[in-house]
């Protein structure tokens, strides 16, 4: 009974990578999508790279000319939402976490004018190589996150992070920098050196 409930869960997987691979821009090889991705606007300014992996109900929203980037062996966890009106770089190696949202553009909100009415603030998001964004982090339009990061989970990200930071808050606030595997040999020798008697 595995046996057949495995080659089934095999076949959904081939036939769901066969299908995006058809719908998207480009899909690169490897790619695993473990349910569906919900797609608005145009499917074709979507690219993918090669070993990425979908979990369930992600949804990508692409506004007029909007274009989401996501590079090779990245991680994009359940339920997360980018939305697109310029453009959303996901770099290489990096986790998104369940519930993460993305989002380029936001709504103006002068005094005296609908906020419906207003013309939308847009920018850009990169977000480098190795970053882990935790559980329902929001990033907002117009900034970049550096290779290496590390976003706390349930932050809002309206500024730039550099990169190796460790950062949580809301707004987001820097915590600390990632160390090296060096520095924590040397901290750790320090500690030893000093605890001899």
């Amino acid at each position: 009974m595995n046996k057949i409930i495995l080659f089934f869960e095999n076949l959904l997987l081939r036939l769901r990578y066969c299908y995006y691979r058809q719908l998207f821009g480009t899909v690169g090889k490897g790619c695993v999508f473990h349910g569906r991705v919900f797609v608005r606007g145009n499917p074709k300014n979507i690219r993918i790279g090669e070993n990425v992996t979908f979990e369930p109900h992600v949804w990508i929203w692409i506004l007029e000319n909007g274009q989401v980037f996501i590079d090779d062996n990245t991680y994009i966890g359940r339920c997360t939402k980018l939305i697109s009106i310029k453009s959303i770089e996901i770099g290489k190696n990096t986790l998104l976490a369940a519930d993460c949202f993305l989002q380029d553009c936001s709504h103006g909100i002068k005094q005296g004018q609908l906020i419906r009415t207003q013309p939308l603030r847009v920018g850009a998001i990169r977000i480098g190589s190795d970053v882990w964004l935790g559980t329902k982090t929001v990033v907002l339009e117009n900034l970049r996150i550096g290779d290496g990061a590390v976003i706390g989970a349930h932050s809002l990200v309206r500024k730039s992070i550099a990169p190796n930071a460790v950062a949580a808050g809301i707004p987001v606030k820097l915590i600390k920098m990632r160390e090296t595997e060096d520095a924590k040999c040397k901290q750790v020798e320090m500690e030893n050196f000093l605890s001899v008697k």
